[in-house]
């Protein structure tokens, strides 16, 4: 590995080690988060739980912006995710 990947690699351990405490509260305040992806902007990071992320591409693929989806996907996620099953019934209302 080159060293200039190597030390981009350590860098972003290091910044995920010392906001670690801030991954725990994330996984606290929305208790069932089964995974928190961490970005990374300039030397801040910040977390963004499964949930929104799939709520992004509902909205997405609401809007046309994505192919639509299979029905049964949707189903299989909201029986893991129940805010999925809400937004479907507020979008489908729109």
């Amino acid at each position: 590995m080159k060293p200039d990947k190597k030390n981009a690699i350590h860098t972003l351990k290091n910044l995920i080690s010392n906001d670690q405490n801030r991954i725990n509260k994330i996984f606290c305040e929305n208790c069932g988060e089964n995974l928190v992806f961490t970005f990374k902007n300039g030397d801040v990071l910040f977390h963004i739980p499964l949930s929104k992320i799939l709520e992004c591409l509902l909205i997405a693929e609401a809007e046309g912006q994505v192919p639509e989806i299979e029905e049964c996907w949707w189903n299989q996620l909201e029986a893991l995710y129940p805010n999925i099953e809400y937004l479907r019934i507020e979008l489908k209302s729109d």
